[in-house]
Order: C-alpha cells, then structure tokens, then sequence
C-alpha cells in the first residue's frame, strides 16, 4: 500500500494572508541589509532566475547569511508559513520558530536554515527561518513510470513520454508541462517527512507531518493530498 502524501501550497484567500493581490506577505529589500553582500549572494544562489538555477538545486552553499531585512507588505498578515519574495527555489516559505519545531520533531533530508528578521514597523522584528532543503537527485523519479502531460483536464491532455532525466531535460527546455502520476523509484527513502525533486516545485509532505500541522494549528498553508485526477498523484516501488 503506498502512503500517502500531500502537496504544501500558499494560500491566496485574502481572510488568511492579508493581501488581495495573490502577491507576497513579506518582502526582502537589500537597501536595509547592513552588509548588502549577504543579499547579494543570497539572491544569485537562490533566487537568480536565469539558467544556472539548474545546476544549484540540489547543493547547499558554502556560504552562511541572515536576511536582515524582510518586510511587511500593507494589510498583510503574518502567518506560521509566510509567502516572500523573491522566493529561493528550494524553500518556497518563511517558517515561524513554531513551525520549524514541529518540522524538526520529523525525519527530514539534508537541509540549512538562515535567520531571517521579519520587521512588523520601524524598529520591530519577528525572528524566522528560511528553511532550505536541496531538491533530491534524479535518480529519485522512476521516469518510464511516471505520466507526464500538456493541457488540462478541460481543454484536453496531450500524454508525453518520458523515459530519462535526459528526456526530461530536452523537453522542459522547449515546453511547458505537467504530472500526472509521479512514481518514485526503487530506493526512495519513503521515511522521509518532507522532499522536493527535480521535476516538482511544490513540497511533498507525509501524512504524519501533514497531521502535526493540523494539530498544532500552523497557519498560511494549504494541505493537498497528493492524489488524482486533480492534482498529483505519488506512487512508490
């Protein structure tokens, strides 16, 4: 029987986040860094949008920074999980100590938290992570498994077949994609509590990290279980 898993997702209602633009809560800006190199080199590793973004996922930097100044947005609320920008690929929120503790009390892979001070006026400031995990490699995908699509469930899908990360790879370069079904390959610690691949954005929780979630009341995300015909669905070997 496979477990079963959810996908982590920002909310966009207003009633919980604050902002009615689908935008960010909080926003980092390097000219209140004290040293403006630590943003720099915090933005050209995590958040640089260009192509050498590949090459970085699954590394941990040899380099340590804080975010020293993240701001508030107008009307927005603080939440356990905050949505920032720019985001870092690899740590898709801000995390409250709260939440890093419930994250900690879990089996989790490689990963490296960075202070980040989250200024609710002037001179105030709450104290959060930016919880990095590199994504896993990816001989983590079984591909000839896997079901990967183009369009959607109204206009139609378009079934692609993909049977390598070489495959992988030269399509995404030239067009955009879904997943249908993600099947992890033989060897998938399925332990894990919390993980992100190479061909996945959103991160995929367990059940039981799902429940400490709930149970402890964390705010600002969403929960999906990880299954069909809507959203992603996660089978292992």
């Amino acid at each position: 029987m496979n477990p079963s898993y959810f996908i982590m997702r920002g909310p966009s209602d207003p009633k919980i986040i604050g902002v009615k633009d689908g935008g960010s809560q909080v926003q980092i800006y390097r000219e209140g860094f004290s040293d403006k190199s630590n943003y720099d080199k915090y933005h050209d590793f995590f958040a640089e949008r260009d192509s050498s973004i590949w090459s970085k996922l699954d590394k941990i930097p040899d380099f340590d920074f804080t975010l020293e100044c993240v701001r508030q947005r107008k009307g927005a609320k603080l939440t356990d999980f905050l949505v920032y920008y720019p985001e870092a690929f690899g740590a898709n929120f801000l995390m409250s100590e709260k939440a890093v503790r419930v994250l900690e009390q879990h089996n989790l892979p490689r990963h490296k938290k960075y202070p980040a001070k989250v200024y609710i006026n002037e001179k105030e400031f709450i104290l959060y992570q930016l919880v990095y995990f590199p994504t896993l490699s990816y001989d983590t995908v079984n591909f000839p498994n896997s079901i990967f699509y183009r369009g959607s469930e109204l206009t139609g899908k378009e079934y692609l077949k993909i049977n390598s990360s070489e495959e992988y790879e030269k399509v995404s370069s030239k067009s955009v994609f879904n997943i249908e079904e993600l099947s992890l390959a033989k060897g998938f610690d399925d332990n894990l509590d919390i993980f992100n691949t190479k061909v996945t954005y959103e991160f995929i929780i367990s059940s039981k990290l799902k429940e400490a979630i709930v149970k402890e009341k964390l705010t600002g995300i969403n929960l999906i279980e990880a299954k069909g015909p809507r959203h992603m669905s996660i089978v292992t070997e």
